[in-house]
């Protein structure tokens, strides 16, 4: 399988493993913001440091290893049932060439949904445009929260992120 192009390079990995490793809480300061985004609001950052810093070093570098060192690109001719990929316009760690990627490779049906926003977390940073797409994709109703008001049958829909 070629043509693949990652978020990061062997390098960039190097780097941020031994950022973990040698001060993990400055390590997290630093990588939180580019990981949110630069153009969301301000206040999400925060709310993902603390939830990073809460984390064990110990466990925050041997998940780093494995989602960055961990490479499963064979079992994607495996994949059989249909898939909607979901990216943000601008995503640091998975740039959008690797949802495209997944799609050309995956034996199933598959699409690539892009919501319009920058990022790695779209269910923190675009809560609402993910709550879209999983509603036109699953085929159910979402109440997003910027719909004041629910009535009694919008509520038998309701689906929990």
């Amino acid at each position: 399988m070629d043509n693949y192009e990652g978020g990061f390079d062997e390098l960039a990995i190097a780097d941020i493993i031994k950022g973990i490793e040698s001060d993990f809480q400055s390590w997290a300061t630093g990588f939180v913001p580019l990981i949110v985004g630069s153009h969301s609001d301000p206040s999400h950052i925060p709310k993902f440091e603390t939830c990073m810093k809460s984390m064990r070093p110990e466990v925050a570098l041997a998940m780093a290893k494995t989602v960055f060192y961990g490479d499963y690109r064979e079992i994607l001719a495996k994949v059989t049932k249909p898939c909607t990929i979901i990216q943000t316009t601008s995503d640091l760690a998975v740039p959008n060439s690797v949802g495209f990627y997944m799609m050309k490779y995956i034996k199933g049906e598959s699409t690539v949904e892009i919501i319009e926003n920058d990022g790695h977390l779209p269910q923190l940073t675009a809560h609402n445009q993910l709550l879209d797409v999983l509603s036109r994709v699953l085929g159910f109703g979402i109440v997003r929260d910027d719909q004041n008001k629910q009535t009694e049958d919008q509520h038998d829909s309701l689906l929990v992120v």
